[in-house]
């Protein structure tokens, strides 16, 4: 009898030993499964996290959102970087976005430079209102121009594309090559160098309107047009020509401004390879500089 208890016992005590590893087991994968839903609600409220990601904490260089309380940052200098304009514009708010449009680098080793502006966004209007305060302030050595960011009077309107401002009517290698070469912004007003000293307003707006690619709306009566520079108020395209000229002799220095109805129209001159040789001289011909654009803004005389 007292071997038939043992027995008894030990088959108890083996039953529950098993039954104890079951149990472990069965612990042992409801806490994995534990720590995997963990990680995965973890990682859901990580993401709603991005998702809802507060306007005011915005990356600083994102290109992609929409403008608000922006101003536009004209005449920098190419070398000025996203660092420079956040330190300028320190007093006046937060920054939330600046979105500066780059040249690429001519070369691999050098660094590439700015488009000569940029768009600063504030995360409040007075902040923006502060901005714009601080218009003609030097930074690295050039006076900015700061105009609000939806006010596109004396500087060229953003493209569809983007806000480089670059109007290219037609994409040719040459018109690529000519708009990868210029060292001001996109702008209504062209900068016309190496003219000859008897060079005229009539001359320049006569070659302009030569070369002009009108179409099926080409027009028939450039030669009613007056030799008194008239036409270049009144071709529908040209504002007016701003000729340099000594004051004794009244003759050309050598350079011209021309002041085109649109940025479109002075793109479409400045990249037209026809344009650049008048009565046997190369020409220079460049998009002008804010400054410049500025003073042309005046009504033709």
């Amino acid at each position: 009898e007292a071997q038939e208890g043992s027995t008894d016992e030990d088959e108890i005590a083996t039953n529950l030993n098993v039954l104890s590893h079951a149990d472990k087991k069965k612990r042992e994968l409801q806490r994995e499964e534990q720590h995997d839903d963990n990680v995965l609600l973890s990682s859901k409220k990580a993401r709603q996290g991005q998702k809802k990601k507060p306007s005011g904490s915005a990356d600083i260089s994102d290109t992609n959102s929409k403008r608000q309380n922006s101003v536009w940052v004209g005449n920098l200098a190419f070398k000025t970087t996203v660092e420079d304009l956040k330190s300028f514009f320190a007093g006046a708010g937060e920054i939330t976005r600046v979105n500066m449009p780059m040249k690429a680098a001519p070369e691999p080793a050098r660094k590439p430079e700015n488009r000569g502006f940029a768009y600063v966004d504030f995360s409040t209007p007075e902040g923006k209102s502060a901005a714009i305060a601080l218009s003609e302030q030097p930074l690295t050595g050039r006076k900015l121009l700061i105009k609000d960011g939806d006010d596109f009077t004396g500087r060229p309107k953003p493209a569809e594309s983007g806000e480089s401002g670059v109007a290219t009517p037609r994409k040719t290698p040459t018109a690529q090559k000519i708009l990868k070469s210029q060292k001001q912004p996109p702008g209504p007003t062209l900068f016309l160098g190496n003219l000859g000293f008897k060079t005229t307003e009539a001359d320049i707006t006569g070659m302009l309107d030569a070369h002009r690619h009108l179409g099926k709306k080409r027009t028939s009566d450039r030669g009613a047009e007056s030799k008194s520079g008239k036409s270049a108020q009144s071709n529908g395209w040209i504002r007016q020509v701003r000729m340099g000229t000594f004051e004794d002799s009244g003759l050309c220095k050598g350079f011209a401004f021309v002041d085109f109805v649109s940025t479109e129209n002075a793109t479409s001159a400045l990249v037209n390879p026809k344009n650049y040789l008048l009565n046997g001289r190369k020409l220079v011909i460049e998009y002008a500089s804010p400054d410049a654009v500025r003073r042309g803004m005046s009504k033709p005389k």
